[in-house]
């Protein structure tokens, strides 16, 4: 099954910082301008022409060969891959379908003197975990000496200056795969001193190699990190009224190898102390011996387990990697990697979820069951697809 998504995010804001309006498509001769250039529509309309080519020149499959292109991945595929899931597993069965390729991954890179196609061969998990503080309200001219705006601005800090999540690397990851490909196929002269140590080591360092591999970039980091990011905050609705409620909302992706309520657990670490030194209740709980002066709620939504992570000794993977050799070079080296972000690919996986409700908890386990092997990957050099979801997206042509 070949995959795309044919939606985009909105662009209506910061319109005048483009080169070129986001969707006039404009070719400027170096590159293609415009929202979803980059994130996937090279792959879709690849896709499509590919097969085209094919059925005009009378190509007959072996196998059945399905697309699947989702009209909401932006939104978490409501209306799309979250209802071909269970169509195509009634359709094929369990495990039914050999192997499914989607956009993502890193891309075709150059490093250490050899160029390597690098797969997600696994997700991160998700999490939108919301955070309410309510307070009495009041005129302005006359404040209590803490506010609800106040109180979540001190919750906020608390979290984004924490370091509870660290980098992880496990021999069973994908990115130590990374690594062992890097050090076994790029050239010896130029590969790192601590990639060759970490992977030719009996006994080798994992959190030094975590370290190692986070301080290269943001990117690297959260490929073996849990994020946390304030994306969302409302509080207040007119200049002389003191705000009775305030909201944050943490945008969370989740280490392949950590689980949502371990995540949820580290958040409550970091709440419990501001809400007993403020003297407010958290979830109706009083946590100080002081009268409360306001809650705190805290929950979570849209949560999502990270996906297993899909086979690298299969079938499935050597034609994998001998289609980008095809099409790229023979001296292709493929190496596994992981997503930062989430696709279309985690409602192919089962999972039982509770409903949630507002901001109770939910459950969740990832099973797989239209395939094991599932691989991200876009086929664009590094450099040649940029500014996916911002200002001026483009690709080269």
């Amino acid at each position: 099954m070949l995959m795309g998504h044919l939606d985009v995010v909105p662009s209506t804001t910061s319109l005048d910082r483009w080169t070129h309006p986001p969707f006039s498509g404009t070719i400027d001769g170096e590159w293609i301008y415009g929202r979803g250039s980059s994130d996937c529509k090279n792959n879709v309309i690849g896709i499509l022409t590919a097969v085209e080519h094919l059925l005009i020149s009378g190509w007959t499959p072996r196998r059945t060969l399905v697309l699947s292109f989702g009209q909401d991945e932006e939104i978490s595929g409501p209306q799309g891959a979250q209802n071909i899931g269970p169509y195509l597993e009634n359709l094929f069965g369990k495990n039914g379908i050999a192997m499914i390729i989607d956009e993502g991954g890193m891309g075709l890179e150059s490093l250490y003197g050899t160029e390597f196609a690098l797969p997600g061969i696994a997700e991160k998990g998700h999490a939108d975990f919301h955070i309410e503080v309510d307070m009495l309200g009041g005129h302005a001219s006359v404040p209590s000496q803490h506010t609800s705006i106040g109180i979540l601005s001190k919750i906020v800090s608390s979290i984004e200056d924490s370091d509870v999540f660290q980098p992880t690397l496990r021999q069973e990851s994908p990115l130590w795969g990374y690594l062992s490909c890097l050090a076994r196929h790029g050239n010896p002269s130029e590969v790192p001193p601590w990639i060759k140590k970490a992977v030719f080591e009996k006994n080798p360092d994992m959190a030094a190699a975590a370290a190692e591999f986070a301080q290269i970039s943001l990117v690297n980091r959260y490929l073996i990190q849990t994020s946390k990011a304030a994306t969302v905050f409302n509080a207040g609705v007119k200049n002389n009224a003191l705000a009775e409620s305030a909201v944050v909302n943490f945008n969370t992706r989740i280490e392949i190898f950590s689980t949502p309520e371990e995540v949820r657990n580290a958040y409550l670490a970091l709440i419990r102390p501001v809400a007993k030194r403020y003297s407010l209740l958290l979830n109706g709980q009083s946590l100080a011996s002081e009268p409360s002066i306001g809650n705190i709620t805290f929950g979570w939504s849209d949560v999502q387990s990270p996906t297993p992570i899909s086979p690298l000794t299969s079938t499935a993977w050597a034609i994998f990697s001998k289609s980008v050799q095809a099409s790229f070079g023979p001296g292709v080296i493929s190496a596994p990697s992981a997503m930062t972000g989430n696709t279309d690919t985690r409602f192919y996986v089962s999972f039982i979820q509770a409903l949630t409700i507002k901001f109770l908890t939910c459950c969740h386990v990832h099973q797989l069951n239209l395939t094991r092997n599932i691989y991200r990957w876009s086929p664009a050099r590094i450099g040649t697809r940029l500014n996916a979801h911002t200002v001026d997206e483009m690709i080269s042509p």
